[in-house]
């Protein structure tokens, strides 16, 4: 087996651990920004009702769930970069192997 080929099993390992992390880091995100609707609707539905401290407590929590969800988001978006280029160098390994194994085999077939 060559190098390319021993390299592909840790490659894919690595993207599939990736993709795993990169799926939790968008599930928070959707997560934590549906959080942050509700939030911002209650705390203006309060708001209207009966301003006051009370509107703070749902404005915070909107606000700390839309900074997760923001940041999650953007984790989850370099995850999948980072996941993309793996692919990349996985393909490359796999087409210089079979380019190797037609050159080794045109070269049989020539001789």
């Amino acid at each position: 087996m060559s190098e390319s080929g021993r390299a592909e099993p840790a490659i894919a390992a690595r993207r599939v651990k990736l993709i795993a992390r990169t799926l939790t880091s968008l599930y928070l995100s959707a997560a934590t920004f549906a959080v942050a609707t509700l939030m911002s609707v209650l705390g203006a539905v309060i708001a209207e009702a009966a301003a006051g401290p009370a509107t703070d407590i749902p404005i915070i929590v909107a606000l700390f769930c839309g900074l997760i969800g923001f940041a999650a988001f953007v984790v989850g978006a370099v995850g999948l970069v980072i996941e993309s280029r793996l692919a990349v160098r996985a393909l490359t390994h796999e087409t210089d192997e079979a380019l190797a194994l037609l050159a080794k085999t045109v070269g049989e077939q020539t001789k």
